[in-house]
């Protein structure tokens, strides 16, 4: 009842993925761990979504690969969900 709401936990993911692209110590790639929830919620921003919208994403697995470019202050998706690394468990 008295958690984070979904305004204050996209201005918190935003806030962290704008600090890690933003702070202009000249990385050209980084690696972040997460989970589903920071996933959607950053792809409902990049995308127009408001915080309280369905975002439909659809075939989300676990342990799959989402990936960002940024270009200045202008962020879009590159793969969403890849999951192609698991293919060879499942032969």
């Amino acid at each position: 009842p008295e958690g984070e709401t979904m305004a204050d936990f996209r201005r918190r993911i935003t806030q962290a993925l704008e600090q890690l692209v933003g702070n202009g110590n000249g990385w050209e790639n980084i690696a972040v761990v997460t989970h589903g929830g920071v996933i959607h919620t950053l792809l409902g921003h990049i995308w127009g979504y408001d915080p309280y919208d369905y975002v439909p994403l659809t075939g989300r697995v676990n342990t799959s690969i989402t990936t960002l470019f940024v270009n200045g202050d202008v962020i879009r998706p590159g793969t969403i969900n890849d999951h192609a690394h698991l293919e060879p468990l499942c032969d």
